[in-house]
């Protein structure tokens, strides 16, 4: 038997700062058009956590509206919504057709609160399907949009959310980093509700870790909360909880008497997952009362459910269980049958204990009916997944061994440090007693030795004085460097070309000249969005990997228009790299691609390609561009008749000197003449170096 898993804190929060019900109500009655629509939405996100019906009905009124007004933001807002309610439903399909739904509405208004709040409900969705990779993604996404918009509550449902995908990777400590994040963001809110969610994620933590006790202490004050708000969704959710804590703890009639009223409350509510997962505890109660007749119609009915909500990691536990019911009962062909279903099952999602399970139960089944050859195939099987499991399992505890053996060994060192102190301070004790006893035995000495003593003791603190003044402006001079570096790189980041400006807009009104309207609003629009990209993260020295990409791409578009599609492209970011956490110089790859296409492509005839690749290795991040152009002698030599020569290198080696000042890794770039197996000049390649630095920052549901 195996306790399924459950964990009530993915589920959204309700929104504490909204209306009432009774005013909204009041409100529509007179409402008409955009205004009609907001309120409904607000009533169908309030009614979500009590009528889920009621909710439903408000939010398709306000999509029959927005259609008919072309009110596309709130179109999608009740989109968005009804994707919530169908999570909490267990409905993963819908869920997923409404949210990505909206998330194309929200951008095509480049609504970031919006996009945020979509991203968050697919990390959700994704989360309840299995797929915690994706889930990661979608909370991460999600995150780093409502750091932009500076939305402190969106903030704190990703933290919680990232947290429980590191308790599903086991990642404990990494977890309550995350959840305590969360805690603080709901408590600057002044959220309730934020702040019980997280007593549940602290909770759940106490719960893998054994301390039971603890978890139904953090329970209990979670759930005054919930009854104290009416949020009848949350209060089943932690009475399921609550029962499984009390499962664990083997007090059976109270484990039963928790699940039976989160039971009632999830019914009345319409949750199919939950049911599943409440209805299969309970099974699991009654096996270990020892009562197989009573446990199996409650696996089939959790099992229907889990299915029927598409909850596939919780089947293979489900069907181990009613195998395991099967074989006490002797019940081999159906044992067989659902052991089968689950280990295909487990394999595809990767459950190693489940799939240790299964196997061990079929070892279990075969040697009860005396098939030893088989009976040995399957506990081979099992104790190679065991051990699969304990290299795991070894692995994470050698990490925290050092970590602790990390810990204490600092903490001698303190220890060692204030017993030298102390030391210290004794004999400079020793050391003013002795001066007194001399003091009092020789006075006439003494007059004189103080005269000596308070002249050194009056040049020493002038020399002190003197000291601090000099460290406070060598401090100051320091300061006023590091600004100087900061200023003097954002000068020169901020420099654009101005012949490719020149360019740009000769371009534009070469199209609108020959009356191509089209090419001209297509290069202006290009054009606008890159020097706004620009100049929306010119007060960044560094940026993420993804804003240097799109921005590359949009100015490789607008010389593409201008060179009229002659040459072709390619970028491509190795698997390794995470383009929205690694950071690298703002610009910095530009000019590099502007060299290969206006000193390169541009008099090429035809057939061009440049290709940018990204790559990790060691402490480097390494960017190549690499084109098919005329090469660098030629080059030189066009370029040398050039009446505007462009001063984008001389501003990068620039950048590049004052961005590996004071670095002990230095950014490095090293260019490649290519040439063909004649000899001749076929491209050049360029090859750049960044040094990329760990940083820890404390950095997160619906």
């Amino acid at each position: 038997m195996k306790l399924l898993l459950y964990l009530l804190a993915i589920l959204p929060f309700t929104n504490s700062a909204a209306s009432p019900i009774d005013s909204l109500l009041a409100a529509l009655i007179t409402a008409q058009d955009t205004a009609k629509v907001n309120l409904l939405n607000e009533l169908g996100e309030a009614y979500r956590y009590q009528d889920i019906g009621k909710g439903t009905y408000y939010l398709d009124s306000a999509l029959q509206i927005t259609k008919a007004i072309q009110y596309t933001r709130g179109e999608a807002q009740a989109y968005l919504n009804l994707g919530a309610i169908a999570i909490i439903q267990g409905d993963t399909e819908h869920g997923v057709a409404y949210t990505q739904e909206a998330l194309a509405l929200f951008n095509t208004l480049s609504d970031q609160s919006g996009i945020a709040n979509a991203n968050k409900n697919l990390g959700v969705l994704a989360y309840f399907m299995g797929d915690y990779g994706q889930a990661k993604e979608h909370y991460q996404e999600a995150l780093s949009g409502f750091r932009k918009v500076k939305d402190t509550q969106g903030q704190a449902k990703c933290y919680a959310n990232l947290g429980l995908v590191s308790m599903m990777y086991g990642a404990f400590d990494k977890a309550l980093g995350y959840f305590m994040k969360s805690l603080r963001c709901n408590e600057l809110l002044n959220n309730q509700e934020g702040i019980a969610s997280d007593y549940v994620y602290m909770a759940q933590v106490s719960q893998q870790i054994n301390n039971l006790s603890q978890a139904l202490q953090y329970q209990e004050k979670a759930l005054g909360i919930f009854r104290s708000i009416n949020n009848k969704v949350r209060e089943a959710h932690l009475l399921c909880d609550i029962g499984k804590t009390y499962h664990l703890k083997q007090q059976w009639s109270e484990a039963l008497t928790n699940y039976r009223l989160a039971l009632t409350l999830q019914k009345q509510l319409g949750s199919i997952r939950e049911m599943g997962t409440t209805l299969g505890n309970i099974g699991a109660v009654y096996e270990e009362m020892d009562q197989p007749q009573q446990a199996a119609p409650f696996y089939q009915q959790s099992l229907s459910m889990a299915r029927k909500a598409g909850n596939e990691r919780n089947v293979p536990v489900l069907l181990n269980n009613l195998a395991e019911l099967a074989i006490k009962q002797s019940k081999y062909d159906t044992a067989a049958r659902y052991l089968d279903q689950s280990i295909t099952l487990a394999k595809r999602l990767g459950q190693k204990s489940d799939l240790q399970l299964a196997h061990d139960l079929s070892y279990q089944m075969y040697k009860d009916q005396n098939r030893y050859r088989q009976a040995l195939e399957q506990y081979q099987i099992a104790r190679e997944y065991q051990d699969s499991l304990f290299d795991e399992e070894k692995a994470k505890q050698m990490t925290e061994l050092q970590t602790r053996y990390d810990v204490e060994k600092k903490e001698r060192q303190i220890a060692s440090q204030e017993q030298k102190i102390a030391l210290l301070d004794r004999t400079k004790q020793t050391e003013k007693r002795l001066r007194l006893v001399l003091i009092v035995a020789l006075t006439l000495l003494f007059l004189l030795m103080l005269f000596v003593y308070s002249r050194y003791r009056l040049k020493q603190r002038s020399a002190q004085l003197l000291d601090e003044k000099n460290r406070e402006i060598q401090e100051k001079n320091s300061q006023i460097s590091r600004m100087n570096q900061e200023l003097e790189k954002r000068m020169l980041r901020a420099q654009m070309d101005p012949h490719f400006i020149f360019n740009s807009l000769n371009s534009i009104q070469h199209f609108i000249t020959i009356n191509d309207k089209t090419s001209a609003l297509k290069y202006l629009s290009k054009f606008s969005k890159l020097v706004r990209r620009v100049l929306e993260s010119s007060v960044n020295t560094q940026v993420p990997i993804a804003d240097e990409i799109t921005l590359l791409k949009l100015y490789i578009e607008l010389e593409r228009l201008r060179y009229s599609h002659s040459f072709d492209y390619s970028i491509q970011v190795d698997e390794s790299v995470d383009v929205h956490e690694t950071e690298i110089p703002f610009l910095l790859i530009q000019p590099y691609v502007e060299n290969a296409l206006v000193h390169g492509l541009r008099h090429k005839a035809g057939g061009g390609h440049l290709s940018i690749t990204l790559k990790q290795e060691g402490a480097y991040l390494i960017c190549v561009v690499e084109d098919n152009g005329i090469g660098r002698t030629e080059a030189k030599r066009r370029k040398a008749i050039s009446a505007f020569p462009s001063r984008g290198m001389s501003v990068t080696q620039q950048r590049l000197e004052t961005l590996n000042e004071g670095q002990a890794e230095k950014t490095n770039v090293r260019i490649l003449d290519l040439e063909d197996c004649q000899g001749t000049a076929c491209g050049t390649r360029v090859e750049i170096f960044i040094p990329q630095t760990e940083e820890l920052c404390l950095e997160p549901s619906l």
